[in-house]
């Protein structure tokens, strides 16, 4: 035990005596170098250990398995973890599927709100199509009643003026002829007493007053008498 421990004393001095030497033999820019390179290569060690390490851990999982359990048992292992792969994949499946069939739900039920709101507005337009179509029948009727009623109007006018005209012309005329007519009557020799002529004076006056009332009683008399007279006699049934 004792010459174990010198051995390794030893040892360890002639490392720190080769260390120290090589630090005498490079100097700072060489030992730079050399750990560049040293580190380099572990790099790329690494990067080995990293590709092969999927390869190296089933290899050895193989060997371990089949010499503590045999080929079976490594079967049944095999069979074990390609089981838990394929739930994890169906599980993982089985979520996608969901997520896509439930973003697939809304947009079908966001696509009928649409479909429920494009069918609502194009009633809408439609019907207020057919309000427009009326409202603008309406208003070119309405602009033609304007239109003919203004006619009328104009032509009523021209009539109204032409009756005024008429009516003072005549009334003219009647008013120069009761004055001659009473003129007459008094200055001119006539058998008719003075109590007659006083009456025919007051007849002439009060007339122009009472001819449109007389004239409306005519007329109803008249029309009385046509309504009471039997109609369509000549008509065979």
């Amino acid at each position: 035990m004792t010459s174990q421990t010198e051995n390794d004393t030893f040892n360890k001095f002639n490392s720190l005596i080769q260390q120290a030497a090589n630090a005498i033999a490079c100097g700072p820019d060489c030992q730079r170098e050399n750990k560049t390179t040293e580190l380099k290569q572990n790099f790329l060690s690494a990067k080995v250990n990293l590709q092969t390490a999927p390869n190296q851990v089933q290899v050895a999982a193989k060997n371990y398995y089949t010499f503590t359990k045999g080929e079976s048992g490594y079967n049944e292992v095999l069979e074990t973890q390609l089981r838990e792969k394929a739930e994890l994949i169906a599980n993982t499946f089985e979520e996608n599927f969901e997520k896509d069939a439930n973003q697939t739900n809304t947009k079908i039920d966001t696509y009928n709100g649409l479909l429920i709101n494009f069918t609502n507005v194009f009633d809408l337009y439609t019907k207020y199509k057919l309000e427009n179509k009326e409202l603008e029948k309406e208003v070119k009727d309405t602009t033609s009643d304007i239109l003919t009623n203004d006619r009328k109007t104009f032509y009523e006018e021209q009539g109204i003026t032409s009756l005024n005209y008429y009516f003072s012309f005549i009334r003219i005329l009647y008013i120069i002829m009761a004055i001659s007519l009473t003129f007459c009557i008094f200055i001119l020799p006539s058998q008719v007493n003075m109590s007659n002529k006083i009456i025919a004076i007051i007849f002439l006056v009060v007339y122009p007053f009472i001819s449109t009332k007389i004239l409306a009683f005519v007329i109803d008399i008249y029309y009385k008498l046509i309504n009471v007279l039997p109609k369509n006699v000549h008509r065979t049934i």
